[in-house]
C-alpha cells in the first residue's frame, strides 16, 4: 500500500487514497504539492478535507466540469456563492482572487498559520468559526488581520502594539485575551476612537488596565476615549513634529503649538498641577480626574479662556489664579474651590477660604471677580438655583426670562414647569391667571405641553381656558385635530 509520505500529487477521484482514518482523524500527506478535484466532488464532500492534510500544498487543480468549486492556486472556494472555504496551511498571508469574495466560511482557516488576508471586497464577512483551531494562535503571530481590520489578537505581554495600516478594530478582537492578563500600555497608529464604533465595549475588557497610551499619529482625538481609560497616567504622541495635531509634554496632551491644554490623564499621580506659562486655553473636559481625587491647581498668567466643563469630574480644592476679569472662571469650574488664591496685577496674592455654599457666597465672589456679566447674570441665577419654593422660582423666572441677555436657565425652568404651574391654577379655578400667563409665555411653550394643558382644562370643565387654548392651538396647527373639539 502506498504510504502518505511517498505521494507528491493526489487525485481525489482515486478511491485508494484515504482522507480519513476509521477513527475520523485526517490522514496527513506531508509531500503533496498538488491535488486534483474531480467533476463530482461537490460542496458536501469537501467537508472531509482539512488544511492539516496538506501542510505543503502549492496548487489545487479542479476539473473544468466541476461547477460547484473553484480554485486559484492554493485556494479552494465555493463557485456558486464565492464563499472561501479552504486554504493551504503553509502561508502567512493570503490574497484572495479578483472576484468579490463575500464570506470566509466555516472553519476555513482551521489548521492554517495564515494571519493576514487581503481581498478586494470591502464588505467581506468572517464566519464565527472561520478561525477555529487556527495555528497562528500558537505561533509568534499576534494578530489576525482582514484587509485593514484587526479582527483577532492574542495576549503576548502587557504592551499592546497595534500594527500600522489598521483602520478598524473588530468589537470582539480581544476575546482571546484571558481575563487575568494585564494590558498596561497601548501603542496605536492612530487614536483608538478612529478604529472602532464600539470603543466603550473594547476598553471595558477585563484585560485592559491602561496606564500609558501612545499614539504614533494623532489627528483629532475623541476625548470620550481618554475618559474611558480610568487608570490612564501618561499620554504620548510620537512623530509630533511631522504628522500630529498634538504634542505631549510630561504625559499631558497639548495642541501642537502648546497654546491649549487638551487632556490631563485621569489617574496621573500629581496632586499639585501647575500649567506652564504660554498655555492660553483649557479645552472642554481637559481634566477628567475621578471625583474623589483632590487636586491643587495653579493657572498661568497667560491663560485667556476656559471651555465649559473643562474641569468636569474634577475636585479642585485649592486654586491659584492670576486676576483676569475676562475669564468667567467660576462658571467654568462648575464648583468653587475651598481655597482660592488670587494673584493681582501688582504681584500680591490674596487668599480666600470658602467653607460652605451659602446664599451670599456668589455675592462675595462678585466683589472678588468683578465682571459685569458675572455680577448681573451669574450671581442672580446662582441665587435662583438655591431657592426651593417652586412658586417663588416661577415668579422670578417670569420676570427675568424675557429680559435682554437673560441667563437661558430661566427660560428652561419656565418651559419645564409651565404645565404644573398652570395645572395648579386650574385646580384653584384661576382662569384669568392662566390666560395672562399664556398671553406672555405661550410662544416659549411646546405644542405638546399646551395639548396636555388643553386636556386638563377639559377634565376640569374650565370653558374659559379650553376656549383660549383651542384658539391658540388652531393657530399652530393648520388642520384642527379631532381631539380639539369643544
Amino acid at each position: 500500500m502506498i504510504q502518505p509520505d511517498e505521494i507528491t500529487e493526489l487525485d481525489l477521484s482515486v478511491s485508494k487514497y484515504r482522507l480519513r482514518t476509521p477513527a475520523g482523524n485526517c490522514v496527513i500527506y506531508p509531500n503533496v504539492r498538488k491535488i486534483y478535484i474531480p467533476p463530482k466532488f461537490d460542496i458536501e464532500q469537501y467537508n472531509n478535507l482539512d488544511n492539516l492534510m496538506f501542510p505543503n500544498l502549492e496548487e489545487i487543480v479542479i476539473d473544468p466540469q466541476n461547477k460547484v468549486l473553484k480554485s486559484n492556486g492554493p485556494l479552494l472556494y465555493a463557485y456558486d456563492k464565492l464563499r472561501f472555504v479552504f486554504s493551504a496551511g503553509n502561508q502567512d498571508t493570503l490574497t484572495l482572487p479578483e472576484e468579490p469574495i463575500t464570506e470566509i466560511g466555516y472553519q476555513a482557516l482551521k489548521h492554517t498559520r495564515c494571519s493576514h488576508i487581503i481581498c478586494n471586497s470591502p464588505t467581506i464577512n468572517l464566519h464565527p468559526s472561520a478561525l477555529e483551531d487556527a495555528f497562528w494562535t500558537k505561533t509568534d503571530k499576534e494578530f489576525f488581520i482582514l484587509n485593514d481590520i484587526l479582527y483577532r489578537a492574542k495576549y503576548t505581554g502587557n504592551t499592546l502594539y497595534i500594527p500600522d495600516g489598521i483602520k478598524h478594530i473588530y468589537d470582539r478582537a480581544f476575546d482571546l485575551f484571558p481575563d487575568h492578563s494585564l494590558i498596561h500600555t497601548i501603542n496605536a497608529p492612530i487614536p483608538l476612537s478612529y478604529m472602532s464604533n464600539n470603543i466603550s465595549y473594547i476598553l471595558k475588557h477585563p484585560a485592559f488596565h491602561i496606564k500609558k497610551y501612545i499614539i504614533r499619529s494623532a489627528p483629532n482625538i475623541n476625548m470620550d476615549t481618554l475618559y474611558l481609560m480610568s487608570e490612564l497616567q501618561h499620554i504620548e504622541v510620537l512623530d509630533q513634529e511631522n504628522t500630529s495635531n498634538y504634542k505631549s509634554v510630561n504625559g499631558i496632551l497639548y495642541t501642537k503649538d502648546l497654546s491649549a491644554l487638551v487632556a490631563y490623564p485621569c489617574a496621573k499621580k500629581q496632586r499639585i498641577i501647575q500649567l506652564p506659562e504660554g498655555t492660553q486655553h483649557i479645552q472642554c473636559e481637559a481634566f477628567m480626574s475621578p471625583i474623589n481625587k483632590k487636586i491643587k491647581l495653579i493657572l498661568p498668567r497667560s491663560l485667556k479662556t476656559i471651555s465649559e466643563h473643562a474641569f468636569i469630574g474634577t475636585n479642585v480644592t485649592d486654586l491659584t489664579v492670576h486676576y483676569n476679569p475676562e475669564i468667567d472662571l467660576f462658571e467654568m469650574l462648575n464648583t468653587l474651590p475651598r481655597n482660592l488664591h488670587v494673584v493681582k496685577q501688582d504681584g500680591t496674592t490674596t487668599h480666600y477660604e470658602f467653607k460652605s455654599r451659602t446664599r451670599n457666597l456668589w455675592e462675595k465672589i462678585s466683589q472678588l471677580w468683578n465682571t459685569k456679566q458675572f455680577t448681573q447674570d451669574n450671581i442672580a441665577y446662582e441665587k435662583f438655583n438655591i431657592l426651593s419654593n417652586r412658586d417663588t422660582k416661577m415668579e422670578i423666572a417670569q420676570k427675568r426670562c424675557c429680559l435682554p441677555n437673560a441667563h437661558p436657565g430661566y427660560l428652561e425652568y419656565l418651559k419645564k414647569n409651565a404645565l404644573a404651574f398652570c395645572c395648579d391654577m386650574l385646580k384653584a379655578n384661576n382662569s384669568e391667571g392662566i390666560v395672562t400667563f399664556l398671553n406672555t409665555y405661550a410662544q416659549y411653550i411646546s405644542t405638546n405641553t399646551l395639548l396636555k394643558l388643553f386636556k386638563s382644562s377639559q377634565t376640569q370643565e374650565n370653558a374659559t381656558v379650553t376656549a383660549y387654548l383651542l384658539s391658540h392651538l388652531h393657530q399652530r396647527v393648520p388642520a384642527p385635530e379631532p381631539s380639539l373639539k369643544l
